[in-house]
């Protein structure tokens, strides 16, 4: 039986403690929190209540957890939370900013235990966070976004460690943020790219990277897509340049996707990394910079300054470090690669972030696949009109003898008269009609044969008019 007690006695004015024996038997104590004698007595007959169910084999232990889990403050769940991801190989960085991201929210949502969140405080909180300081310019929803993203993920371990029945958030959905584009990248011209590595390489030390490792820095950047986080987690190790093709391996602890990468290059690329790599001692980074990420915007807008590159052109697209990305995804495209081949090369989830953010193109890539869209027929009937001196206005009408149709489609009933006047195709062209062209073996050749004519049918459109003869109107 539960029973109730103060340390030091009825004169200690301290809270009342309860005692009892758990389901197994085992002598188990805590505090009532209460002064209150009737209210600790009260707390000590629902306790043995619940020893009674579990002695008769009717209480769910499940639902003891969630309760038990439930007492608990927030803190200690984020804390855990935190810890995890550390225990799964996430980098400092990931681990400190997904912590940051949750508890900024539930603080804004005020959730003090499991069963505080819910949807609404949730969205709420997102809402209050938009507009930051007072003064400031208010948070994208790209970023926000990403403080959604962090949340949900900890209301899904709650559910995946056994701490909480179910994920509250499942429905909860971000911010449409095309509606909201800070940013505007576009890739690198292939000159911008040159006098960018060009630049680099002759310049000085910058950021604790000299210029020649500034360059490299770039062309990988450029030749592979990695982000600068994962770039800066390379080694000498990483490269496997001997294969075919050669590899750049980015750990799963730095990959974006949480898996190892491996990130075929080209021949050409592996050779400019042989001798450069030959200097790396083994083990360390090959681009030695505390927090690579943060200082790569500094790093290219100086040399952007020395190259003569604008950062922003008239349009207010911008150029920065992740443009190289964008330039890798572009090239990748104008290259004729396949949706699937691009999106792997790219690492991308979807084809749609491939495509809708990171590929660009410009007017002469547009009229490049133009040229390529004329089927055979454009071209053969181009050439037969060109052969016969149809396309040229200022060829005679019928050089080779008329044709009467013609004149009957014309309104000229009569019959052809070989001493009377000709009309000229210029007459015809003041008039508004179209030039009349003659009946030949080229444009009778280029003709549709009907389908299924035979005996008593005939076996190809008789016309002198090219805009019934022709297989492409």
């Amino acid at each position: 039986m539960a029973t109730v007690f103060r340390r030091g006695g009825r004169r200690s004015g301290g809270v009342y403690l309860v005692r009892w024996l758990d389901e197994n038997g085992v002598r188990r104590q805590q505090s009532s929190r209460t002064r209150d004698k009737r209210v600790a007595e009260q707390i000590a007959d629902e306790i043995e209540r619940h020893v009674a169910l579990a002695r008769a084999g009717l209480r769910d232990p499940r639902l003891e957890r969630f309760a038990a889990e439930d007492r608990r403050p927030i803190a200690e769940h984020v804390e855990d939370f935190a810890r995890y991801l550390h225990a799964k190989g996430n980098t400092a960085q990931h681990v400190e900013g997904t912590r940051r991201d949750v508890v900024r929210v539930l603080g804004l949502a005020r959730v003090e235990r499991l069963s505080d969140l819910a949807p609404s405080k949730v969205q709420e909180a997102l809402a209050a966070l938009r507009p930051a300081r007072a003064g400031d310019e208010p948070l994208s929803l790209r970023t926000l976004n990403k403080a959604l993203r962090a949340t949900k993920s900890f209301s899904r371990w709650l559910v995946r460690d056994g701490r909480a029945p179910s994920d509250p958030l499942t429905a909860l959905e971000g911010f449409n943020a095309a509606t909201d584009v800070r940013r505007r990248r576009r890739d690198f011209t292939p000159e911008e790219l040159d006098a960018l590595i060009r630049t680099a390489e002759a310049g000085p030390r910058r950021y604790g990277l000299s210029g020649p490792d500034r360059a490299m820095l770039y062309r990988l950047a450029a030749g592979t897509g990695f982000r600068a986080g994962e770039l800066g987690s390379l080694t000498p190790e990483s490269f496997r340049l001997g294969g075919d093709p050669p590899l750049v391996v980015v750990s799963a602890a730095y990959s974006k996707r949480r898996r190892e990468d491996e990130q075929p290059i080209s021949h050409a690329l592996a050779e400019l990394l042989r001798p450069w790599l030959a200097r790396r001692p083994a083990g360390l980074h090959v681009f030695d910079v505390a927090r690579l990420s943060e200082a790569t915007g500094r790093m290219i807008r100086e040399d952007f300054e020395a190259a003569g590159i604008q950062a922003r052109d008239a349009s207010g697209d911008v150029l920065d470090f992740h443009g190289l990305r964008h330039s890798y995804v572009s090239t990748l495209v104008r290259s004729g690669a396949s949706v699937k081949e691009a999106q792997e090369l790219a690492r991308h989830s979807t084809p749609t972030l491939t495509f809708g953010r990171y590929a660009h193109v410009r007017r002469h890539d547009l009229a490049r696949v133009v040229e390529r869209l004329d089927p055979p027929t454009f071209a053969s009937t181009a050439a037969a009109l060109r052969a016969t001196g149809t396309g040229d206005a200022g060829q005679p009408e019928n050089a080779s003898g008329g044709c009467h149709q013609k004149r009957h489609h014309a309104g000229d009933r009569s019959a052809p008269d070989a001493a009377g006047p000709r009309r000229s195709e210029e007459s015809d062209a003041e008039k508004g009609d179209v030039p009349k062209v003659a009946c030949n073996d080229a444009l009778r050749r280029s003709a549709p044969v009907i389908a299924g004519s035979g005996d008593g049918g005939p076996g190809r459109i008789r016309t002198c008019d090219r805009w019934i003869m022709s297989p492409l109107l």
